[in-house]
């Protein structure tokens, strides 16, 4: 297959001359040809990305990858194996249509038992043959709810967060699917301990919901932290004192960590956004959703997950804990290609910052690879230490795996937005 016409956005720039070729699912870049050896599709007009990979998400269409399916008229969710062999091969089809590639699901805060359970339908799903056909491809779990600092919880319930033990952890993941795990440096040595077992397992360890020191920080980075989870996203520890090297804020500001970002503009401004980016660089800031089932659904008001309630706005933009707008949100509803138009869209503005007095608006191109690199590289460049073929992806290179979008670009400097138009996984028309 020859894809033509479409600029092909490259690690090194967009070119615009350039034809992308797939063949046994992986995607070769060729100078522009007026010769049809195969299928020729026309992306005349339209951008070629490399697909997006989500590796902090929760659920959409109604589907919770921890508590099931919401069904609107009860208010209630149903969980049974039944239904997670019907809703997963559901979910990979929506979040295929944002221009996701590969993703992580991840559950909350709950009963050991519930996690377990959850991965193992998860663990059948990626076992399918429906996995990478029906959508994006599942590539694996995030453990985020279990080893946090319960006075940092956020929306999470406390009773089901647990101190860091190498033995509870293998019991979790008895079905061998968890690729990422949040677990926070506020434990000291059981954090470091289990940090560096995990490491040792190829597992990538991040930390959020923290009110950890740098030091204590500085230290689960010598045991192999390799990220920070939704930086600047509230229940984060900063400290403006000299004293334990700061707070975290400080150490992931600091060190050479990669940190992700909700790019909804509302769990993080964008001005701060701007700041985050002039200070870690391109290189280390990774675009996340951290969606909910109330993202890609309508009709969800209020709900309840492990007792503690949420509501979504009137305006549909967030979801937020009852009796605490605007202080605790409740994960998203934004999905990456809204995320990848929102940094398009900031990093072509002139913007004061926080820290930074004036960011001035970057070129359209400059701004689009690193828009690609925040939703797709720079996640692949942390997850690829972890090995294995998966993880070839990320970026338009020759020999890599053909997950690519099509997408348009529609608006103007400071205001765009991204139409999905095609999504290919190894090569094969997933969406569009």
């Amino acid at each position: 297959m020859r894809i033509t016409g479409g600029s092909v956005c490259c690690p090194d720039g967009v070119k615009r001359n350039c034809d992308v070729i797939v063949r046994d699912g992986r995607l070769f870049l060729e100078d522009a040809s007026p010769r049809a050896d195969g299928e020729i599709v026309n992306a005349s007009g339209s951008f070629i990305l490399p697909g997006f990979i989500e590796i902090h998400t929760h659920g959409a269409g109604l589907f919770e990858f921890t508590m099931g399916k919401y069904n609107l008229e009860r208010g209630e969710f149903d969980r049974s194996e039944e239904i997670y062999a019907e809703e997963l091969p559901r979910y990979a089809q929506r979040r295929a249509s944002t221009g996701v590639t590969g993703v992580y699901l991840g559950t909350w805060a709950s009963p050991l038992q519930q996690q377990q359970f959850c991965f193992r339908q998860l663990k059948k799903y990626m076992d399918s043959s429906g996995n990478g056909k029906d959508g994006s491809r599942i590539l694996g779990g995030l453990l985020e709810g279990a080893f946090l600092n319960p006075q940092m919880a956020g929306a999470q319930n406390p009773a089901f967060i647990f101190k860091p033990e190498i033995s509870l952890f293998d019991e979790l993941n008895e079905s061998g699917v968890i690729r990422l795990v949040n677990l926070v440096p506020d434990y000291e040595e059981a954090s470091y301990r289990l940090t560096e077992y995990l490491t040792k397992k190829g597992i990538s360890v991040g930390a959020g919901h923290t009110s950890a020191t740098g030091e204590q920080f500085n230290r689960a980075i010598e045991k192999g932290l390799k990220y920070c989870i939704h930086f600047l996203n509230g229940p984060i520890g900063g400290s403006f004192k000299p004293f334990n090297g700061g707070g975290g804020v400080e150490a992931v500001l600091r060190e050479n960590i990669y940190a992700e970002v909700i790019m909804d503009g509302i769990h993080v401004a964008p001005y701060y956004v701007r700041d985050v980016l002039a200070r870690k660089g391109m290189d280390r800031v990774m675009a996340v959703s951290d969606a909910m089932f109330a993202s890609q659904a309508q009709g969800v008001k209020e709900f309840t997950i492990n007792g503690i309630k949420g509501r979504v706005d009137d305006g549909g933009r967030y979801v937020y804990v009852v009796d605490k707008p605007q202080l605790t949100l409740f994960s998203s509803i934004v999905t990456l290609d809204v995320a990848f138009g929102n940094l398009l869209s900031w990093l072509t503005a002139d913007m004061q910052g926080a820290w930074h007095k004036r960011h001035e608006g970057m070129s359209f191109d400059e701004a689009l690879i690193a828009a690609v690199k925040c939703c797709a590289t720079n996640i692949a460049d942390m997850l690829r230490w972890q090995g294995g073929d998966d993880l070839e992806a990320g970026e338009l290179v020759n020999g890599k795996w053909a997950d690519f979008v099509i997408a348009d670009i529609s608006g103007q400097q400071g205001n765009y937005k991204l139409i999905v138009k095609q999504v290919y996984v190894r090569g094969e028309k997933v969406w569009g």
